[in-house]
Order: structure tokens, then sequence, then C-alpha cells
């Protein structure tokens, strides 16, 4: 290098000190001054299946003019296994960085992770994410748990630009880890449905007890000749009710009797855990026989880092009937285009569908449902119609005080001031 050069070098270099100065004058003017400098774990506590990997992050807190950092973490090798580590992005692009084992004592692992800046630039300030370290959940935990712990031994270290040792303390220094297995479970919902012919109804198609879900593709097979998918929706649990955006997308042969849908989530690294409704769809019963909805073992769960995640499956049935064993009593004359009564499924047993339609000319309307002994329990009379209108109503088998009532025979009557119609219904265990 010729003098010119070093000159030149050693300008910038001093300009880059006095930048620095100024930046760390005003931080501790305006910035943080006065705060203590923390570090801790996060999260405190995390559940996770056996052969989950998961994440647990080391944060700093209010420093400031960090250039380099040293931690010192160790968990237990019985129920965890190192994965990887990378830096969290507080230092910014650019730096060295490493990880190191130091050793094993009782099964317990000791490890570094090792970060700095390179040059001359000033130390970063404020507070963030330092590491990311990633772990196996090997085995199950007792019920206690097993600890990730950020030790306190002289050798978790911050220095400043100037190789100066910044003062911190460890707070949230533990985090609990509880390994548990959980099957994670696809099913159809309900498992059993009973139908008429030429009925329209939906079947939720859910996931129970999973950890991490980021996509999926799931598949299922039913009979053709009996049943038709006439749309495909999501469902709430990938985007936890609209919190996260995801992208999803469904087809089929309706020739061969298959149907698929698919969701990823969009824009975030984190996954869903926990039961809920991936897809609800919509089906069309052509003829009187039974089907299977049967889930088809090659679909694919998938967790953010993209490893598949195992599951049994549940599958359902469809009944179709063309009268089903509803009972149709009409006291005054046949059922008429003006006024329609149905219910399904039946036999039921937490939800009945009760659909009706009204003609132009009938008035006061009212939908009542009656036990065995003539006794009215619920009452979902409706207000005047005046024209031809198709109404839908959810019973989940409660009465007017919102008391569920027993298994056992009801009936459902429709009454206008022309006619009336009463559907026989039974409620199962």
């Amino acid at each position: 290098m010729n003098v010119s050069s070093q000159f030149i070098l050693g300008d910038v270099l001093e300009v880059n000190m006095i930048k620095r100065n100024l930046l760390i004058l005003i931080i501790g003017l305006f910035g943080i001054a006065g705060a203590q400098t923390t570090l801790s774990l996060d999260p405190t506590s995390v559940g996770v299946n056996v052969g989950q990997t998961f994440t647990v992050q080391v944060q700093v807190n209010d420093v400031i003019d960090l250039y380099s950092y040293q931690v010192y973490l160790s968990f237990d090798t019985t129920y965890l296994e190192f994965q990887n580590a990378s830096p969290g992005g507080f230092l910014g692009s650019g730096t060295f960085f490493f990880y190191q084992t130091d050793t094993i004592v009782n099964e317990r692992e000791y490890f570094w992770v090792v970060e700095t800046k390179l040059g001359a630039v000033p130390g970063s300030s404020g507070s963030g994410i330092l590491t990311n370290i990633e772990f196996l959940a090997k085995t199950l935990t007792p019920p206690e748990g097993t600890e990730i712990r950020m030790e306190d031994s002289g050798q978790t270290i911050l220095l400043d630009s100037y190789g100066n040792f910044i003062p911190c303390s460890i707070s949230s220094g533990i985090c609990t880890v509880n390994v548990v297995l959980q099957v994670t479970n696809l099913s159809a919902s309900p498992d059993t449905i009973t139908v008429e012919v030429g009925d329209s109804f939906a079947l939720d198609f859910n996931i129970s007890n999973v950890t991490g879900l980021f996509s999926y593709q799931e598949k299922f097979f039913y009979d053709p000749s009996l049943l038709k998918v006439t749309n495909c929706i999501p469902g709430p649990f990938l985007s936890e009710n609209g919190q996260y955006q995801t992208f999803f997308i469904s087809g089929g042969d309706t020739a061969a009797g298959w149907f698929t849908f698919a969701e990823t989530r969009l824009g975030t690294n984190l996954g869903a855990s926990g039961s809920g409704t991936l897809a609800t769809c919509s089906l069309y019963a052509k003829t009187a026989g039974e089907t299977p909805i049967t889930i088809d073992t090659s679909s694919t769960l998938y967790d953010i880092n993209g490893q598949e995640i195992s599951y049994t499956t549940t599958h359902g049935l469809v009944i179709i009937q063309e009268g089903g064993i509803e009972e149709e009593v009409t006291l005054q004359k046949p059922e008429s285009e003006n006024l329609k009564l149905r219910v399904y499924p039946n036999p039921f047993r937490s939800v009945l569908r009760i659909s009706y339609i009204v003609g132009r000319d009938e008035q006061n309307v009212t939908l009542r449902v009656y036990d065995l002994s003539g006794r009215l329990v619920r009452d979902f009379s409706r207000p005047t119609t005046y024209h031809l209108l198709s109404s839908q109503i959810i019973w989940s088998g409660d009465d007017d005080s919102g008391c569920k009532l027993p298994a056992g025979v009801y009936f459902i009557l429709l009454k206008t001031e022309k006619e009336t119609i009463t559907k026989k219904v039974i409620r199962s265990q």
C-alpha cells in the first residue's frame, strides 16, 4: 500500500470513528439511556411433537454499540438434538458467525454461538434477535419438560466497537420444552351423514393435533355415481381466521370420483398448531346408496422447513336415501308446491338441518319442535311471509332455554293458516 492510500484509509477510519462516537452519544441521550442491557430466550416454553423441529431465539434488549457477542447455552441430549444456528440479523449483514460444541456433561451438551462485525464500523444499538437456534425433539420428556439454558458462567459476553465489555444480565434465560406424542389426524366431519336424493350438503375436512403446519395437499375419494362435488372453500385453520394470508386451490375428476385441495401460508415463517377445519366441500346427492369418503394416504402435510408431518386418517360415510327414515304426517292435505319441509341427517347426533319453503300467500307461519309427549321444546316461528321463500335452520338439539335435549323422538311441525306438515326425527346418542 502506498503512502497516499494509507493516508486516505486513515482519513476514512477517522471519519468512521467520529460518526460512531456521535451515534453512541445520540443514542445515549435520546434512545435507551439508563436502560440495563439484558439477554433472554424466546419462547420461554414450547410444546412440540416427537420428531418435530423448533426454533429458540436469543434476544438482546437495550444495548448500545454492540459489535460482537458470544452466548453460551446448554440442553439435554436425552430429549433434544442440536440442528443448526443462524444469525438473527441484529448485527446486520457481512458479519462473521460460527457455533461450536464445548463439552457434554451428564447428557447435557454445552455450546457457543459467536458473531462479530468486521472492519471499522459502529456497533448496533437497541433491541433485537442475535441468533436463531434450531433443535429436534427426539423423544418424550417427563411431565416437567426439559430445559434449554443460556448459561451465566462468564462465557456469555458482549463487546462494543472498542473491544470493551458491555455489562449485561440474563433475564428469562430458560426455555422449557415439553415433547409429547400427539398423532396428527385428518378426518371428514360429520363422520357419518344421512341425506336424501337431491340434497346439497357440506363436509368439513378437519385436522387435529398438528404442530407447525405450513402447507398441505389433501385428496379424497367418493363414488361418482352417487355424489358430485360442487364447491370447496378454505377453512379457518391455516389462516387462523384471516390473521395470515394463504393461497388455496382445489379441483378434481367428477368421473373418476376424486377431489383434491391444497393451501399454503404466505409472507410468514410461522406454522399453525392445534386442531381445526382445513376446508369445507359442498356435495350433491345424485342417487340413493352409500359411499365412503376416503382420505387418500398420499395426502401431504409440511412444516415451515419443508419436513413432512406424519398423520393418520379417519374416513367418512355418506348415506343417501330416497325418502330416508323420515315419516311425514300430513294433517290437512298432502305437501304442496307452496309448503315443503325437509330435515337431514336423520337420525342426527349433534346438528339437524331444517329446510322449508313457504308459498306466496301463506301467512302466520310457525315452525316448532315437539317431543314424543307433545310438549313444545323449541319454537323457530318466523314472521309473516308474502312470497315464495326457501329457508334453512340449524338445530343443535337444544330447547328454547339453550339446554341440550336427551336422545329420542321429536316432531318438526311447519304450520300456516292453510296447511300443516310434520316430520318425525330421531336424535341419537
